[in-house]
């Protein structure tokens, strides 16, 4: 009960902070948006490779889809650590600062590639492994999905 106590007051704090500082939603919103233009681009450019190529999936268009896939990725995790960094300035009291968050991201960015590299390379694993029907690759994907999602 006294976890549930406490979930319950860092959400009213939380709450307080956003209504308090409205540009700190402007950090998801920017990457929101960037990772939605990096999507349909890479759609758009895979399309177009599958359109001006006669075999549909091939080893260039799986190298673009993968590319865009780490990029997304990418762009998710640097976008938290950035929105992170300014959730814990507010909750210290501090005003938010869209600059000094991406600055604390862009610090981090050789642990950011790495950490979606193997979310990617996780979730590319775990999408092959889910696709096998069989009872054996049904269980692998539970497992590696349960231990993907308890790392985040």
């Amino acid at each position: 009960m006294n976890a549930i106590n406490r979930n319950g007051q860092i959400l009213k704090h939380s709450l307080k902070v956003l209504a308090s500082s409205k540009r700190l939603i402007i950090i998801p919103i920017l990457f929101a948006g960037i990772q939605f233009a990096a999507f349909f681009v890479g759609l758009f450019s895979i399309a177009y490779h599958w359109k001006s190529s006669s075999v549909f999936y091939n080893a260039g268009s799986l190298v673009l889809l993968a590319a865009v896939y780490f990029l997304l990725m990418f762009l998710v995790v640097f976008s938290h650590v950035a929105l992170y960094n300014e959730i814990i300035q507010a909750l210290n009291g501090n005003q938010m600062s869209l600059k000094r968050g991406l600055k604390a991201a862009a610090g981090k960015t050789r642990t950011i590639l790495k950490w979606s590299f193997f979310c990617a390379l996780g979730r590319l694993i775990l999408s092959k492994i889910s696709s096998d029907d069989t009872p054996v690759g049904l269980e692998l994907s539970g497992l590696l999905d349960a231990y993907l999602s308890s790392r985040r």
